[in-house]
């Protein structure tokens, strides 16, 4: 009995320092995503308080740069808030019924216009519904395929799918784009994680979009994860499992 209380004390001290050690590392990386904008803004403030931007157009030009960097920390907050209260279960999913391939096709329309020379398919063979939050489902998708239009060139095909079975639905993002080393799967769906550290963040985000869509996932009961072949592209699969789900001919 010691020895197995010694080992119980012993695993929660373990689970107690790895949560601290995760808190740390959180808050570190929510310091650094918003330490850049911060000096900025001030950079340019301590630019107009010793008179040196000394024409209109450089006024112009700071003041929208400072109205950027302040969007972007707004954005990090927001987002930042949004995963506290998924978390927290604070944000109500209001069920209704969604439409899936409708939701697909309005997603892929977005996508095309945003990159009109990329080959963008939906496949959703028969009508499928669940009950769920459609403005969280939307959102959940939109982040993948944000993702595989920022991370893929616009050569690689970017297909969207869906299909039905009794224990719910399957929503599929896939690319075959360049892929996602082994390495970095496990920690794709972490806060502010980068697969390249040194990617532009006006281009890469905050690293924050895929933890969203994984809490999103999980408010309505369902999972988010990622297969991926070096080289040969990725497949992002959102269940969302539900009694009511079903696809009809």
């Amino acid at each position: 009995e010691a020895a197995t209380l010694g080992s119980a004390m012993n695993l929660m001290l373990d689970t107690t320092a790895e949560t601290e050690a995760r808190i740390r590392s959180f808050v570190a990386d929510a310091s650094h995503e918003l330490r850049t904008p911060l000096t900025t803004l001030m950079g340019y403030a301590d630019l107009h308080r010793q008179g040196l931007l000394t024409s209109d157009e450089a006024v112009d030009d700071a003041m929208r740069r400072i109205r950027g960097e302040a969007k972007r920390m707004s954005s990090i907050v927001e987002h930042l808030f949004l995963l506290a209260n998924l978390d927290e279960g604070t944000i109500p999913i209001e069920p209704a019924v969604v439409h899936v391939g409708q939701l697909l096709d309005d997603v892929a329309a977005d996508a095309r216009v945003v990159q009109p020379d990329r080959t963008i398919t939906v496949d959703v063979p028969a009508p499928i519904e669940i009950v769920g939050d459609s403005e969280r489902v939307l959102q959940a998708v939109s982040i993948l395929v944000t993702n595989a239009l920022t991370h893929t060139p616009t050569s690689a095909t970017l297909s969207l799918g869906a299909e039905a079975d009794r224990d719910g639905v399957a929503i599929r993002v896939s690319d075959n784009g360049p892929g996602i080393a082994a390495e970095h799967l496990d920690r794709l769906f972490d806060r502010f994680y980068r697969v390249d550290n040194a990617r532009d963040r006006e281009q890469g985000g905050s690293g924050l979009g895929l933890a969203i869509a994984r809490s999103i996932a999980e408010a309505h009961g369902g999972t988010l994860h990622v297969e991926s072949t070096f080289g040969h592209g990725s497949t992002f699969t959102l269940r969302i499992p539900d009694a009511d789900a079903h696809g009809s001919a």
